[in-house]
């Protein structure tokens, strides 16, 4: 009974084969067993590298009991170890013993649970070990070969022709979604995803155009979505059975979401799926090969079936679909169509599926029309103790016409948040109907403004913006803590002697990629397009040749083509900076270093920095990554604290100056405490993983998650050094990235990189042979890292924001009317502002990013109206009650007048308006106007300017009032 009851696994290694073999154990394991509550332990490793793992453990109970609670038990015989896990408490530092958590220790017959973690390991394949443990029977696990080890150079990522192998492990960023109850869950908790349907995407319907990769990562930045779905049309014209582009389009949209870690629904779309069960069955095994192993995918076997039996024709069809894909893909998420246009979800609890396990039931609704009698319904539906998921919802009448009906519509999403019901909104297209998200000809790859959202459009992105932005769900799981056996001292870390085109690490090949820059495209002494520069301590300042510090693209040195980034830098910054999507919590960056200098191992070094994050464009708060006191280190700001310990300083491995390095830092702020790991040529060097790592005391958990604002690449120096810094073949990408060529962003056209040739491979990260022991500066030192008099600190300047703005997350809009009859919507790109401790909320508006879609007309607004040469900006200032935010409950708004003091065009005035102020969360509040602040040009000594454009374009009129209307979100420092 052990060699098949508690087996060890890899999965989908010889497809049909392997399958057979596992069943053929697996019912000989159920033969033999009693009734009691035992379980089924499976080993399973997701993938592997030359120095890493990533492996699960399965436990099915395959009695006929529930099991309450359970410990299971494992030790590697050879260098494999644990660095963190997922979904269970881990304890031990091998052997292993691994406990269930609150919410998964309770397995049903015939259900599973998992738990996951990451491993290190040396050359040879990882290693499959024995499970001992009585919810495993008391037996022990066979040893059942694992799939050859292949470096992670050559693990596919996300294209048309990857293996369904996941390129870093089952998670792709997202945590498995598993239905406990009657919820769905992600990391144990209920996983409220907020995203949207895409529309039919039958040829020639008109909603096919979304289906773009920008579309997905558009949702993804600046909605904040977690979720998208693929609405595939079948049998009607231009569908999937007549049309082979509606699948293209389909892995395209699916691709781009594993790219952007979000969840996808592949949506077999039609009303009359039982009338091509055998095409939707091929379909669907296509795509459970293709991407079984993502944690992203979410299979949805029929979307609206029409008023037909549930037990006689619906529960069949899905049973037999979900055979196939489970034959094929064990566990992710299964979401079941139910009778009457996917509504009487009560009629399915009373008959649900029990053959097969993860399964979640489609409930649809349309606020204008379906109303309490579908909520009441759903609540049956939920009581009886099926799980369900909205894959379809509208803001208007089930024809898709009518007016969004608000109220309604709120009541619908407070029932599915109190009852953790994910959603996802009908639909992301720009046919003139009620329920489309986009005003027509809308643009196909997102960066729409607000005048291009519907009515429907822009309450589904305030509450999918309110509802994402501070959750968790989406992310991978947190790791534990380390254990105790890893060094946290770089200078222990061995040397590699060898050269980064040739070291097997973790590249991908665009998954995940936010942008990379191989500085080919631009020309020698210009700064690269698509960058923002901090050059002397001034954002955006002048960046030539001629000028103290530069940073601009140089072709006296490069590690791959012609040409890199040339950094000129000392005690004022030369760095380029580049904005971050809103929402990043996990960052990989990865550059090529050359310096005219050493880094590391130096003596008497106080502080330098090549790379890290800018929370702002400045130097007032950011994640500095470098040289810090002679070693390479991390120095936080404001906080002014640094890693390595004391003990470290002026030791470790040294980057020689003239010679090219592979530098790759991990932000990762979704873990239990904030990590940073910086390696050099594949070698971890240095880390941040535990409040023990600080010199100046511990920083909390949290210490790096508000700083994913902006990334800086470049040379800072505090040691009065000046050097030159080229850097080469930069990637910013969202997924762990290697030393090898560098990957185009996964959602762009960006042309691949050229290798590099092995003449210019750099050298071996070496510590000095003649390498100080650790110096302890003398007792006069300051601890912290203080920059030289001459230099400008930003590490003392203080804040005393309580609230700050969300910038990615509001907006301010106006509205201007020219001959009479023409309106225009228009905005300003750059607002920021906070509420002070003492309750002062400011908004600061940059005058200069006035945004109305027409280039020329932007410069004459800026140039004749605002005259943002004397007037840059305006200015906000009003006094928040102070018990207006405190009072509120999360989830609850209130309403109130304010009166504030409004600077602009150097005149000073009194506004006054009605605002709503929503509690979002307990960190996250949203202030929106309920009725527009009319700005009369005359009252800010601008009817001049307002006559100077009328003249300008020869206009008959200009209107001298506008009417503004904005939303902002502030969150709590």
């Amino acid at each position: 009974m052990s060699s098949f009851k508690a087996s060890a696994i890899t999965p989908r290694l010889d497809g049909a084969l392997t399958r057979s073999l596992y069943a053929v154990g697996f019912s000989l394991a159920v033969s033999t067993l009693s009734t009691a509550a035992h379980a089924g332990c499976q080993y399973v490793i997701n993938n592997q590298w030359n120095n890493g793992f990533d492996a699960k453990i399965r436990i099915t109970n395959d009695g006929t009991s529930t099991i309450n609670g359970w410990n299971i038990n494992w030790q590697y015989s050879g260098d494999n170890r644990v660095t963190s896990s997922y979904n269970a408490t881990l304890t031990g530092t091998n052997p292993y013993s691994a406990t269930n958590l609150s919410w998964n220790g309770t397995i049903a017959p015939n259900q599973t649970v998992e738990f996951g973690f990451q491993g290190s390991k040396g050359a040879a394949a990882a290693q499959i070990p024995t499970i001992t443990g009585a919810v495993c029977g008391g037996t022990t696990t066979s040893s059942v070969a694992p799939a050859s080890s292949s470096t992670p150079s050559s693990i596919p990522g996300v294209s048309s022709s990857r293996s369904s192998v996941s390129s870093n492990g089952t998670t792709q960023g997202v945590a498995p979604l598993v239905v406990q109850g009657n919820k769905v869950t992600a990391n144990g908790q209920p996983a409220n995803l907020a995203g949207m349907s895409l529309f039919w995407s039958n040829t020639g319907w008109g909603g096919e155009k979304y289906y773009t990769a920008q579309t997905v990562s558009w949702l993804k930045s600046d909605w904040k979505a977690n979720l998208v779905r693929v609405a595939m049309g079948v049998e009607d014209a231009g569908g999937y059975l007549t049309d082979a582009s509606n699948k293209a389009r389909a892995t395209t949209v699916i691709d781009a979401a594993i790219a952007n870690n979000m969840y996808v629904i592949i949506d077999w779309h039609t009303h009359h799926a039982e009338d091509n069960k055998a095409q939707a069955i091929t379909f669907f095994k296509e795509m459970a090969t293709k991407y079984g192993n993502y944690n992203n995918v979410i299979y949805e076997v029929y979307n609206e079936p029409l008023n037909i039996s549930w037990s006689g024709v619906l529960k069949p069809y899905a049973t037999d679909v979900i055979k196939e894909i489970r034959a094929i893909d064990p566990d992710n998420l299964i979401i079941v169509g139910t009778p009457n246009w996917s509504q009487d979800v009560d009629v399915a609890a009373n008959d649900p599926i029990t053959a097969y396990s993860n399964i979640a039931y489609t409930l649809h609704f349309y606020a204008g029309t379906h109303k309490q009698s579908l909520r009441d319904k759903a609540q049956t539906a939920l009581n009886r103790g099926i799980a369900l998921f909205v894959t379809e919802w509208g803001s208007v009448n089930a024809d898709g016409g009518g007016a969004v009906n608000t109220a309604e519509t709120n009541t619908w999403l407070s029932f599915l948040k109190t009852n953790g019901i994910s959603h996802a909104n009908w639909a992301l297209n720009d046919k003139a109907e009620g329920s489309s998200a986009l005003v027509p000809n809308a643009s196909a790859n997102g960066g729409w403004t607000a005048a291009q959202l519907t009515a429907s459009g822009t309450l589904v992105r305030n509450n999918m913006i309110s509802q994402n932005s501070g959750t968790t769900s989406s992310v991978a799981p947190s790791s534990v803590a380390p254990s105790s056996s890893r060094s946290s001292t770089p200078s222990s870390v061995a040397p590699s002697s060898v050269a980064p085109s040739s070291v097997a690490s973790s590249v991908n090949n665009g998954a995940g990629v936010l942008f990379s820059e191989t500085f080919e495209s631009g020309a020698v002494n210009t700064q690269p397009s698509g960058w923002e520069n901090f050059i002397g301590w001034v954002p955006n300042n002048s960046n030539t040749t001629s000028g103290a510090q530069y940073a601009l693209i140089d072709s006296a040195k490069s590690y791959s083509g012609s040409k890199s980034i040339h950094f000129k830098g000392g005690a004022a910054p030369a760095q380029i900076i580049r904005a971050l999507p809103a929402g990043t919590q996990r960052l990989y960056t990865r550059a090529y270093v050359n310096m005219s200098v050493a880094m590391g191992n130096v003596a008497g070094d106080n502080h330098e920095h090549i790379l890290g994050l800018k929370k702002t464009k400045d130097a007032n708060d950011e994640i500095r990554v470098g040289q810090i006191k002679g070693v390479l280190g991390t120095n936080h700001i404001p906080s002014d604290n640094i890693a390595p310990k004391m003990s470290q300083w002026y030791s470790g491995p040294q980057m020689a100056a003239n010679t090219w390095y592979c530098v790759e830092v991990d932000y990762l702020a979704d873990q239990a405490y904030d990590t940073l790991k910086m390696r050099v040529n594949g070698n971890e060097v240095h880390s941040i993983t535990s409040a023990n790592d600080w010199n100046n005391g511990a920083l909390g958990a949290d210490w790096m998650s508000d700083k994913f604002n902006y990334v800086m690449f470049g040379f800072h120096s505090f040691s009065g050094r000046s050097a030159d810094v080229w850097m080469d073949d930069i990637v910013v990408s969202t997924q762990p990235i290697g030393c090898g060529a560098t990957p185009p962003p996964a959602s762009s056209s960006a042309p691949s990189s050229v290798a590099p040739s092995s003449s210019s491979a750099p050298s071996s990260v070496a510590p000095s042979s003649s390498a100080p022991s650790s110096v302890a500066p003398s007792s006069s030192a300051p601890s912290s890292v203080a920059p030289s008099s001459s230099s400008r600190s930003s590490s003392s300047v203080a804040t005393t924001a309580a609230w700050t703005l969300d910038t990615t997350a509001s907006y301010l809009n106006f509205v201007t009317t020219k001959n009479t009859h023409v309106v225009e919507v228009h905005n300003f790109t750059s607002i920021s502002g906070d509420i002070s401790a003492a309750g002062v909320a400011t908004l600061n508006i940059d005058l200069s990013t006035v945004n109305t879609g027409i280039a020329l007309r932007d410069q004459r607004m800026r140039d004749l109206l605002f005259e943002v040469t004397s007037f840059p900006s305006a200015t906000v200032t009003v006094a928040v009650p102070a018990t207006l935010i405190s009072s509120l409950a999360v989830g609850q708004s209130a309403t109130t007048d304010i009166s504030a003091n409004l600077n602009l065009h150097g005149v000073t005035g009194a506004i006054t308006t009605k605002v709503s102020v929503q509690k979002l969360s307990a960190n996250r509040v949203l202030v929106q106007s309920l009725s527009p602040i009319l700005i009369k040009a005359g009252d800010y000594a601008l009817t001049d300017g307002v006559e100077a454009l009328r003249a300008a374009v020869g206009i008959a009129s200009i209107s001298v009032a506008v009417p503004v209307d904005f939303a902002l979100v502030f969150d709590a420092r």
